[in-house]
């Protein structure tokens, strides 16, 4: 999901033990990836949280250590908060992949083709983009994605040139 205030990458959905540990709910790829230290996660109220630590804690949660949030009470007042990072930071590579963030992205293939990204279908090794385009919809691996193709935040656009099976599924002709 995109919105002014930068790409959704998860949601605060508690607190931990008495030392501002807040528990994060992420939507990444991969499914268990962690923000590396010094990422800065915003709130939608552009409030920077530099990531300190992050460990995993419960099936699909994260427990992080933010710089400035050093109490309970704190910690407290972040729950039920969106975080995102800037759509600038999704570009650089080095943080994980907010494959939330794709849905409603268009698709352009290399012969000018276009679809859109509708919804996502995880799994553990390789989760996929339900596309819908001319010629009805599809599954596109996101490993091809990363490999074949280019994503750009800034225009909501996922550029790829598909492997010929893909691209007879993607006309309709397969």
């Amino acid at each position: 999901m995109h919105s002014p205030d930068g790409v959704y990458v998860g949601r605060v959905e508690g607190v931990h033990g008495l030392a501002g540990l807040v528990v994060v709910r992420g939507f990444l790829f991969p499914g268990n990836a962690l923000f590396p230290s010094g990422t800065v996660l915003l709130t939608a109220d552009r409030r920077p949280l530099p990531v300190v630590s992050c460990r995993p804690y419960r099936r699909g949660l994260m427990l992080l250590g933010l710089n400035g949030v050093s109490d309970r009470e704190e910690a407290l007042r972040l729950r039920d908060q969106s975080l995102y990072i800037d759509e600038a930071d999704c570009a650089d590579g080095g943080l994980p992949i907010p494959l939330y963030a794709m849905v409603g992205m268009e698709v352009r293939g290399a012969d000018g083709s276009k679809a859109v990204v509708t919804s996502l279908e995880y799994n553990t090794s390789n989760p996929l983009l339900l596309v819908k385009g001319d010629g009805g919809e599809f599954a596109l691996p996101v490993r091809l994605v990363l490999h074949e193709g280019r994503v750009d935040w800034r225009r909501s656009l996922v550029e790829i040139d598909l492997p010929e099976g893909l691209e007879e599924v993607w006309h309709g002709r397969a």
